[in-house]
């Protein structure tokens, strides 16, 4: 077959001009950088039993440095459209704040012994339905029951001051199979947090299931219900919060932190890290003027392993311990609660 000469030139300049086959190299994601956010998954406004709208609420919640919030009506389900419309016209000392809502309800149920009611609450965060009353056969069944409901409809269940009412024994949270959070701090005034006459507290309840080898998260919130009035005796606003580790304050990455236990529980201590590396937990904790700190690091049983007073605290896992935690408490009288290091996995990084 002939070719000619014009034509093998002129193929032969348009491939000098074709750009050279380049190799691209497999792309790589970096890891994203984890922020602290702090938010409230426990509140309450007039669509249940609050004194302020749900639009008023938020809008305290962002005024005072909070980054998300989840409202947490009486078997009602609250969505974030609903309240981001009442905000938009509600006064606000600091509108321009990006502030994220979380869908929420607390599944107020209650089981009957001897004639007397017993109240059993659970938080659902995040959650597509209402759940409302499931009943059950037992205090433990009622609340799983209510647990299974809210995993079923996408959100993370937690269970809400055990104590309130004294409606729930320890023995009723080991028979929760599907339990992964519960409040050790509700600044509610009448929920007994801290147990009395021979009853546990909340977070001696928390190392009955931590004991146990269960792999529970441990809140703290404030269920508040005025924001009016200020009083001991009244259930205040920004009693109790958590305090996310995650690289954005979006829906998919904070939901994701509570879900993972990335974050700690708090009433006034701020931490600037917490790192779990080598069977070790380790804190750096945030000045507050002339306040001091003393760390509890506790182990199995609520045995305090070690007492810190630095501002960098540390514990390593000896062999054969279960697990290790840390309790903060300042000289004001506030604490913030890191969640456990297990000795089995070797806890979970979220130092980075």
């Amino acid at each position: 077959m002939k070719i000619h000469h014009s034509i093998i030139v002129i193929l032969l300049a348009v491939a000098a001009q074709a750009p050279a086959a380049t190799h691209t190299p497999e792309q790589t994601t970096m890891p994203r950088q984890l922020n602290w956010y702090k938010g409230n998954t426990h509140t309450h406004t007039n669509k249940s039993d609050g004194d302020t709208s749900p639009g008023a609420a938020a809008c305290w919640y962002r005024d005072h440095g909070y980054d998300f919030l989840v409202i947490s009506d009486h078997n009602r389900l609250t969505t974030p459209s609903v309240v981001e419309k009442e905000m938009a016209g509600t006064r606000s000392a600091n509108p321009d704040k990006p502030f994220l809502l979380i869908s929420g309800e607390e599944v107020s149920d209650c089981f009957t012994v001897n004639k007397r009611g017993l109240p059993l609450h659970i938080g659902a965060i995040g959650a597509s339905r209402t759940v409302g009353v499931q009943g059950g056969k037992s205090v433990a069944d009622t609340v799983e029951r209510c647990i299974g409901a809210i995993h079923a409809g996408g959100g993370i269940a937690h269970v809400n001051h055990p104590n309130f009412g004294w409606a729930m024994t320890s023995e009723d949270l080991l028979a929760l199979p599907n339990i992964t959070h519960m409040e050790i701090f509700n600044g509610h005034p009448d929920v007994n947090n801290w147990g009395g006459g021979g009853k546990p507290s909340a977070e001696a309840m928390w190392d009955a299931l931590l004991s146990a080898g269960r792999r529970v998260y441990a809140i703290a919130s404030d269920d508040a219900h005025h924001y009016m009035k200020y009083g001991r005796d009244l259930a205040n606003v920004g009693r109790g919060w958590i305090v996310a580790r995650a690289a954005a304050p979006d829906r998919d990455d904070i939901l994701a932190a509570i879900r993972d236990g990335n974050y700690y529980a708090s009433t006034g201590v701020e931490l600037d890290d917490i790192s779990t590396t080598n069977s070790t937990l380790s804190l750096k904790i945030r000045k507050q003027g002339s306040r001091l700190f003393t760390t509890s690091f506790i182990g199995a049983n609520g045995v305090v392993l070690k007492e810190d007073a630095s501002m960098e605290p540390k514990y390593k896992l000896k062999p054969g311990g279960a697990y290790v935690r840390a309790r903060v408490l300042s000289s004001g009288g506030d604490y913030a609660w890191t969640q456990p290091l297990f000795a089995q996995t070797g806890g979970k990084d979220i130092s980075k």
